[in-house]
């Protein structure tokens, strides 16, 4: 048997507590989120890219130090 919708939302309206929310004029019967807040993850990221730069510049200028150093010496 199919149920109509109306009586699956009295019933769904029933199994979990509703928050009134106002868009202007009608007012619109809400269940409160279960799904958690996006995370921002741009400034992770942003770390994560800064420090991967910094220390291939750092390597790359110990290489170049030691590559010239060797060359004047000889």
């Amino acid at each position: 048997m199919h149920k109509d919708p109306i009586t699956e939302f009295i019933q769904a309206r029933h199994s979990f507590p509703l928050e009134v929310i106002s868009f202007g004029q009608p007012s619109f019967l809400v269940a409160p989120s279960t799904v958690s807040p996006i995370i921002p993850w741009r400034r992770e990221m942003e770390i994560l890219v800064l420090g991967t730069v910094s220390c291939a510049s750092v390597v790359f200028l110990l290489l170049t130090v030691i590559i010239c150093y060797k060359a004047i010496k000889r």
